[in-house]
């Protein structure tokens, strides 16, 4: 046993240390970007003279499957900027029969990883931890995307929908992107210059993946660990939107001729909200809701004997979604939230909620959330509440602390279910 403990011991210390040694892409890439008064046409011809007059990020580093080398398909990239938008160019090289497009739907990503691409990944927060993925393929399809952390690896959530402008333009020997995202899609703190940045680009041709700043082969091409810098020529101070209102209005009309029985009129209505109580802390309100625009699941055949996890798609329980979930190990999490609002296969009306979450200082994140379901014929109505606290440690480590309670407030008879469920737990990542 204590010949155990030391080993375990010495390969935290181990690792620890190393991930101290780390060289800080940070430090290593620095991309200049300068502000434009300039009317930015996103049309794909880069003919706008802000674009000559910014700096270039090249050459790319390969990725995958060897990460050691430049890449051969050649990219430059460009980033300028006013008080509205982040304006984004790419200039592809790559003759135009070789290029490969396998899917123009939008928000695909195993199809857009797939295809000739490119991708910005940007860490606003500048906390390694949180960040935006912005892609377009040859095709012109888009798709944006939350990253959080899930274990060791930086994972993009594709059901975070904004949204931005691109255009794509294809020529005989290259392929050319431009993009422009509204800073109110982001959140960050007003008076920085500096944001965490790379740029990913596909080559299928050649089948390989490159970055702008180097990622080691087996993370992922949008680690947020290893970004480099996006430097602005002075400090941030661009109109960000501080409440967002999504109210809903819905009706129905039945009539049942077979048993002479009058029309039935049905109406509903609810609202969402999203309020920005600082630039980094998030509050959400949701009324009613009834996830009429949410996307269907993917069709999934399940041969194992356990049950399947399908991604949460439901606005509300989105941003910062991996404050919450991001808890236990693969098949083992002592919240999911997609079980709100349903049980034993039957859907369950949520009557209300609220939801804080975001950073408080620099390297502390909170989350909390309060959920209330309504009875139904057959169950009982909820309390849900969910309490996360997770601390930032040397370069990339984490303390977490969890908290969560269902707890039955209005039984229904019949409804066998426990009165309560409560779960308590800290990791350390």
């Amino acid at each position: 046993m204590r010949q155990a403990f030391l080993i375990a011991a010495f390969a935290l210390v181990t690792s620890l240390l190393f991930s101290q040694a780390q060289v800080d892409n940070r430090e290593r890439f620095l991309l200049n970007v300068q502000k434009t008064s300039e009317l930015i046409l996103i049309d794909g011809e880069l003919n706008e003279s802000a674009w000559t007059q910014t700096s270039v990020a090249t050459p790319f580093f390969n990725k995958w499957p060897t990460d050691s080398g430049y890449a051969d398909a050649k990219t430059d990239v460009k980033v300028i900027f006013n008080d509205e938008y982040i304006y984004v160019s790419a200039v592809n090289y790559q003759a135009k029969k070789d290029l490969i497009i396998q899917t123009l739907k939008r928000d695909q990503l195993d199809s857009y990883w797939n295809s000739e691409n490119f991708s910005i990944v940007v860490d606003p927060m500048n906390q390694k931890s949180t960040g935006f993925m912005f892609g377009v393929n040859a095709g012109g399809s888009q798709i944006e995307a939350s990253i959080n952390i899930l274990g060791a690896w930086s994972v993009p959530n594709e059901n975070w929908d904004n949204k931005w402008f691109s255009a794509v333009k294809v020529l005989e020997d290259r392929w050319i992107v431009e993009m422009a995202i509204p800073f109110t899609v982001l959140r960050f703190k007003k008076g920085v210059n500096e944001w965490g940045v790379n740029f990913v680009r596909t080559d299928m041709k050649r089948n390989a993946y490159s970055t702008w700043a180097q990622v080691p082969v087996q993370l992922n091409g949008v680690d947020l660990g290893h970004l480099g810098t996006l430097q602005f020529d002075g400090a941030l101070s661009p109109r960000q939107s501080r409440v967002t209102l999504i109210p809903y209005l819905s009706g129905s009309n039945t009539q049942d001729f077979e048993e002479g029985e009058d029309a039935k009129l049905d109406a509903n209505a609810g609202l969402d909200a999203k309020i920005a109580l600082t630039s980094s802390l998030n509050l959400d309100l949701t009324y009613n809701p009834d996830f009429s625009n949410v996307d269907v699941d993917k069709q999934v055949t399940n041969v194992t004997r356990f049950s399947i996890f399908f991604p949460e798609r439901r606005n509300f329980f989105l941003e910062n979604a991996d404050l919450f979930s991001n808890y236990g190990s693969w098949m083992v999490r002592p919240f999911f939230s997609r079980k709100i609002g349903i049980q034993e296969g039957e859907p369950i009306p949520i009557q209300m909620g609220a939801r804080i979450t975001g950073n408080i200082t620099k390297s502390l994140r909170v989350g909390v959330m309060d959920i209330q379901t309504k009875s139904t014929d057959e169950f009982s109505a909820n309390n849900y509440f969910v309490a996360s606290l997770q601390q930032r440690v040397f370069n990339r480590s984490t303390l977490k602390f969890f908290a969560g309670n269902r707890q039955t407030n209005e039984v229904v008879e019949g409804d066998i279910s426990d009165e309560y469920n409560r779960t308590y737990g800290g990791e350390f990542q």
